[in-house]
């Protein structure tokens, strides 16, 4: 456990999974309590009472290149008897079946008595989801982030709530964008990364205001992934899931101030906090670049630096 942060983050918590998630059984402990499983975007140990074995008809079924996607948060999902089965968040993908008016109806899995997945049907509203990918329109991309904001925080999906990196993940899924699951991983691996490092804080913020794109551009310091939202009043605005702010009083002593949910801040939010933004204190300081989801953006000039999708 990490107390320096805030309440107890338990750092041995890699990610949450979304239920009806597919995953590869690679192990299984010598008690058999356990499987340790890789997913579409990372592996970890999980309870081996939370999952359910396939076979080749049901991975026929499920992979059947047309998807319903969640645009709402923790939907509850009910199989075709109306037996509730889990709550859904925003971002999660079912195989269509049919659509149905103003219902979609899709596939999700169950399990039988011997731990074999089963196909059920379920029926979702198309309030509450959409065919993918969403289009990326500003209303879409508005009604989106509306359903994210203010959210607790949740290290690693505890308890069934959000980080950083697993929001811009749930953000971008609708509309068909994949994402690595953490911050590192979404600013190098995905569109063109922008380094900006070497750069002072206006600068980097003027780069930013200048060739960033509005909900396609990501913003990372180490450990933290924002989106860039626009401007307002000449100052660039992120949407982010952060813990808190660093603080420093007139005698030096450092402290923090919790947020702990989703907001739209600045690239300084609490920078009022730090005495005479001390070293170390203002966010923007130590940001490190920006990532250009779309591949047809401009390109910033020098000193800012581009280089293509890579892991470095």
């Amino acid at each position: 456990m990490d107390t320096d942060t805030g309440p107890p983050f338990d750092r041995l918590q890699i990610s949450a999974i979304t239920a009806n998630s597919p995953v590869y059984v690679s192990h299984v402990s010598q008690d058999k309590a356990w499987v340790h499983v890789e997913t579409s975007t990372y592996f970890g140990w999980v309870n081996a009472r939370d999952i359910a074995f396939v076979d080749e008809s049901f991975v026929r079924s499920w992979q059947n290149g047309r998807y319903a996607v969640l645009i709402r948060d923790r939907i509850p999902i009910y199989d075709e008897k109306g037996r509730f089965c889990f709550k859904a968040p925003l971002g999660a993908q079912f195989p269509l079946l049919r659509e149905e008016g103003a219902f979609l109806d899709v596939w999700i899995a169950v399990a039988d008595e011997n731990r074999q997945a089963v196909l059920s049907v379920a029926r979702v509203s198309r309030e509450n989801a959409a065919l993918r990918p969403l289009k990326m329109t500003r209303a879409n991309l508005a009604k989106v982030a509306n359903e994210l904001i203010n959210q607790p925080y949740g290290w690693g999906g505890l308890p069934q709530n959000r980080d950083c990196s697993s929001m811009m993940m749930d953000f971008f899924a609708p509309f068909g964008i994949w994402l690595p699951r953490n911050s590192k991983q979404q600013a190098h691996e995905v569109g063109r990364f922008i380094e900006l490092g070497s750069l002072s804080p206006e600068e980097k913020e003027a780069i930013i205001l200048s060739y960033g794109i509005p909900y396609a551009t990501l913003i990372w310091r180490k450990g933290h992934i924002m989106l860039y939202m626009g401007s307002y009043e000449g100052k660039a605005l992120i949407f982010h899931s952060m813990w808190g702010v660093n603080t420093q009083d007139p005698r030096g002593r450092k402290g923090r101030k919790v947020v702990g949910r989703s907001v739209i801040t600045t690239l300084r939010p609490g920078i009022e906090s730090c005495n005479g933004r001390a070293p170390g204190c203002d966010p923007l300081q130590s940001v490190l670049g920006m990532t250009l989801l779309l591949p047809n953006a401009p390109t910033p000039p020098e000193p800012a630096s581009s280089f293509p999708s890579q892991n470095p």
